[in-house]
């Protein structure tokens, strides 16, 4: 429960950065092209040069953004690709497994080529009997 809310909470902050990013270009879009919809909220003089340069500030400020993250994709990728994805896993042969679960290495070699293994347990969980089908 606690991961969710903080992956939600996470998302949700990410959404709002956007939009607090783009909604003024959106906005300075509109007064280029003579749509004044959000004027209230820009409180420009719609001169057309004025909105000019702060298209380009604004430009400027989502094209460091958009390398940084870049960046960090590139850091993440050159450190999942140093750092081994699998690691090695023990071999488990037949006695292991004989010893483990406390069944005979023949009846393991019998079923371990099965497709469908049933297995029958006692009251107390142990393996009295393997049967294949």
């Amino acid at each position: 429960m606690g991961k969710r809310l903080i992956n939600l909470m996470l998302n949700l902050t990410g959404w709002c950065l956007w939009a607090y990013f783009l909604f003024p270009i959106a906005a300075l879009g509109c007064s280029l092209l003579d749509f004044f919809l959000c004027g209230q909220w820009t409180q420009l003089s719609y001169e057309y040069v004025n909105v000019q340069q702060i298209l380009f500030v604004y430009l400027k400020t989502i094209i460091a953004i958009i390398f940084i993250w870049m960046a960090w994709v590139v850091y993440d990728h050159a450190k999942l690709f140093t750092q081994p994805l699998n690691y090695p896993l023990n071999q488990v042969n037949v006695s292991d497994l004989s010893q483990t679960f406390g069944v005979a290495e023949n009846i393991i070699d019998e079923c371990q080529n099965s497709r469908f293994i049933v297995v029958h347990f006692d009251e107390n969980g142990n393996i009295v009997k393997l049967d294949k089908t």
